[in-house]
């Protein structure tokens, strides 16, 4: 008897284990996890490029090239663009060596482009047939597009807001 009393209450705890867990587990409150809605952070940038310099038609090709020289018929004009998320105000910097005035140029406009925007800036307009403009080939000519000092916003890739070209170039679009 004794081991069938064991039995029993073996029986007994077993059952009442089983019913406890189905039990207990109903009263616990499932806990559902909640997790705060992320807040967009304002993408406070604007990557500003220079795409290219054009720098045509020239004259007298071979013989600048003899001297080191590029005579431009035209003006130089440089493409620039805004990839980034914001407006921008810029500066473009323009250097170039001219002989005609025997000493560097270095020419800043101010320009405003809107996100996703392109322009053309104009340099060295006046390329009358009495005043073209004669470079020093070797110097090239160097343009820059920059944020102002002080700017609130950042450009994330300086590599791309700097070109120099060393010949006359044409640019098809």
């Amino acid at each position: 008897m004794n081991k069938k009393i064991h039995g029993i209450i073996l029986v007994l705890g077993l059952i009442l284990l089983f019913v406890g867990l189905a039990v207990g587990s109903g009263q616990i409150p499932s806990q559902k996890k909640t997790f705060p809605t992320p807040v967009p952070v304002p993408l406070n940038w604007a990557d500003l490029q220079v795409s290219w310099i054009k720098a045509w038609p020239c004259a007298c090709l071979e013989v600048a090239a003899a001297a080191d020289a590029m005579i431009l018929k035209a003006p130089i004009v440089v493409h620039v663009t805004n990839a980034g998320p914001k407006a921008a105000d810029a500066k473009i910097y323009l250097e170039c060596n001219d002989l005609n005035r025997s000493g560097n140029i270095q020419i800043f406009k101010d320009i405003h482009l809107d996100k996703n925007q392109h322009a053309d800036v104009v340099f060295l307009e006046d390329t009358s047939p009495t005043h073209m403009v004669l470079l020093k080939k070797s110097g090239g000519i160097y343009a820059r597009i920059m944020l102002p000092y002080g700017s609130s916003l950042s450009d994330p890739d300086s590599s791309n807001d700097i070109k120099r070209i060393y010949a006359c170039t044409s640019v098809v679009d």
